[in-house]
């Protein structure tokens, strides 16, 4: 054989050069070998894919690895901590693995259930915002009817008070004034659409002076009727004292030819709107309503007037000088309801003999008011007596109503107050009851000649008062005004009876 001199393999050209690199804070080694730069490329796909498979799994991702090369993974097997599991694998494994596609559908399924809910929760929230959309349209739309009917209600007059109301514009006064002053008169609710309407109209001039309007008027005809000219109505002055009954105010209008005397009996005792109205109770047994509700002074009125326009007068007056705020503070701290002042204030209004006594008076109504369940039960005062004798009883035609409004009225059968106020009490007694001291009285009389009130915190002091009075058994005498109460007298079983001798003189 030949031998054939063999050159010596340079090993140089086998030696692998690695430059180290840095990437994302990991040293990679490079290797210039082509084969193992395949490992490494496969290495890196299949770490990338189970990466992409865990995130899509809501998994944590694996330990990040650091890629070597394949001599690297040959020789320093003392070093394998630091490679993950998959690269561990043989060559061959590493080759010929192919990725499971578990994972692929597992995460196209997730994906697809996600999408459906998505479409899901947009659907709903498209349906929600949907009903909420036609419910406030719908709303807008009844409250823009709702208002359009109301105006044009207002503006024809419809379901309004078809009573006529006569009143006074003052001589200057300015449209906006007008408009108030129908307001205040009960002719309109809305001042703003009056002004809308006579800008429409160009009505420019309205005339002072009397005038006649009823509520169920439309706003254009009161416009209208505004712009005439008119003569002044006649008016003339009445005077009602103080203690009057409902009545005694009905005749005197009707005498002053202000309006007829059922008219107004019949417009009084019915309710016109007012607040303090609510404060009168309801009750069947009570005979005239609104009795108390009267204000006394003088007034002035239209000759021919409507028994509504007058009530309105009375009423506002009524409002403006006994249902204040501060009056009704006083009757709240009194620890009464104003129908409970007001009724006592009419007994009062008829017992005392001069309005200084009326605060003392008072106190001896409610002292016994205090002990209205043992020791007085009945208030015994001759205004009630006299009230059912000259008011109610001329009015009725039946035993039997005599019999129910004298339990109701009279305090010398009825337990406490009566039903309603005995007549139309001044400011002086509302407020000598509300202003009433805290004393021992349960008695009282007047002297008839001096009505001089005499007060007492027994019986027997009393008795002497009486004598005083020259109201005993031997001072009455023959006085013929006094026979009721001599009467009284002389039952022992009403030992307080002639508390309020001269209760009736006083009328």
């Amino acid at each position: 054989m030949e031998n054939k001199n063999i050159a010596p393999q340079n090993t140089e050209e086998k030696t692998q050069s690695f430059t180290p690199q840095k990437y994302d804070n990991t040293t990679i080694t490079e290797p210039t070998d082509p084969f193992a730069d395949a490992i490494i490329d496969e290495n890196y796909t299949q770490e990338f894919k189970n990466l992409e498979n865990s995130e899509n799994t809501n998994d944590k991702p694996t330990q990040p690895f650091t890629a070597v090369s394949a001599d690297n993974n040959n020789n320093n097997n003392n070093n394998s901590e630091n490679i993950p599991k998959h690269a561990k694998q043989s060559d061959n494994t590493s080759k010929n693995a192919k990725p499971t596609n578990s994972s692929n559908k597992s995460s196209k399924k997730a994906g697809k259930k996600r999408k459906k809910i998505r479409r899901r929760s947009a659907i709903n929230t498209s349906i929600f915002s949907g009903i909420i959309m036609v419910v406030i349209i719908l709303g807008c739309s009844l409250a823009i009817a709702v208002t359009g009917i109301k105006l044009g209600m207002e503006y024809l007059g419809v379901n309004k008070n078809d009573n006529y109301v006569t009143f006074n514009i003052p001589d200057g006064s300015t449209p906006q004034e007008i408009a108030q002053i129908l307001k205040d008169n009960g002719v309109i609710n809305n001042p703003d659409m009056f002004m809308l309407i006579c800008k429409l109209k160009k009505a420019n001039t309205m005339y002072p002076g009397d005038i006649t309007l009823s509520p169920a008027t439309t706003y254009a005809d009161m416009i209208d009727n505004l712009c005439i000219q008119r003569q002044s109505f006649e008016t003339v002055q009445v005077t009602f004292p103080e203690g009057i009954t409902l009545p005694e105010v009905a005749k005197l209008l009707e005498e002053n030819n202000v309006c007829p005397a059922d008219d107004f009996l019949f417009e009084f005792n019915k309710n016109q709107g007012y607040a303090f109205e609510n404060e009168v109770p309801q009750d069947d047994n009570r005979f005239y309503e609104m009795e108390g509700y009267f204000y006394p002074e003088t007034y002035e009125f239209y000759i021919n007037d409507t028994a509504y326009s007058v009530t309105r007068t009375i009423r506002e007056q009524f409002e403006k000088i006994v249902a204040t705020d501060e009056i009704k503070k006083k009757i709240k701290d009194k620890g009464m309801t104003m129908d409970e002042v007001i009724t006592l204030a009419s007994i009062v209004q008829k017992e005392a003999g001069f309005i200084e006594d009326m605060p003392e008076v008072a106190s001896v109504f409610i002292n016994r008011l205090a002990k209205a369940d043992d020791e007085f039960p009945h208030l015994q005062s001759d205004a009630t007596k006299a009230y059912v004798r000259d008011t109610i009883v001329p009015n009725l035609t039946t035993s039997i109503d005599v019999d129910r409004y004298t339990e109701a009225y009279d305090t010398y059968q009825c337990f406490g107050l009566p039903k309603g106020p005995v007549c139309n009490p001044g400011l002086d007694a509302i407020m000598g009851v509300l202003n009433a001291p805290k004393t021992d009285y349960y008695y009282f009389c007047n002297n008839l000649e001096t009505k001089v009130c005499l007060y007492a915190s027994t019986y027997e002091e009393h008795q002497e008062n009486l004598k005083k009075a020259g109201l005993s058994e031997e001072g009455v005498g023959a006085n013929a005004d006094n026979g009721e109460n001599q009467e009284n007298q002389d039952n022992p079983e009403n030992p307080d009876n002639n508390q309020e001798q001269g209760g009736e003189n006083n009328e």
